[in-house]
């Protein structure tokens, strides 16, 4: 929607229809996580995979940025994208739960969410 006119977005790819996370990044470009294609980015013109290595990843919240972002998982933890690298946290590095609900960046902070509580990353180490 531009303030006067809605336009519809329908990708070819039936897999990427199925939206389960949206995030709105600086420069007007969209994050999509969805169910089995990961996180797709949109500029407004082109959709596109945001990372190969994030295929097949059920998506259920995006948080932070292109640059630095956080991705929770129906079964995988929470993952995080900073400078070409990916991180992920589960049950092993003291997430309650590996599916996460919601994550919320806070400055040096990020809150996960899960069905069975929430914690906190700050540099790494989870609380």
């Amino acid at each position: 929607f531009d303030g006067s006119r809605l336009t519809l977005v329908r990708p070819e790819d039936a897999r990427a229809r199925k939206i389960t996370a949206l995030l709105g990044v600086p420069g007007g470009r969209l994050l999509a996580g969805t169910e089995k294609l990961g996180v797709l980015r949109y500029d407004g013109s082109q959709l596109e995979r945001f990372h190969p290595s994030l295929d097949g990843t059920h998506v259920t919240a995006l948080a932070g940025d292109e640059s630095d972002l956080w991705i929770g998982s129906i079964g995988g933890g929470a993952l995080h994208w900073q400078g070409g690298r990916m991180e992920r946290f589960t049950e092993s590095e003291g997430l309650p739960d590996r599916q996460v609900t919601s994550i919320l960046v806070d400055g040096a902070a990020v809150f996960v969410g899960t069905p069975l509580g929430v914690a906190e990353i700050r540099a790494g180490n989870v609380t």
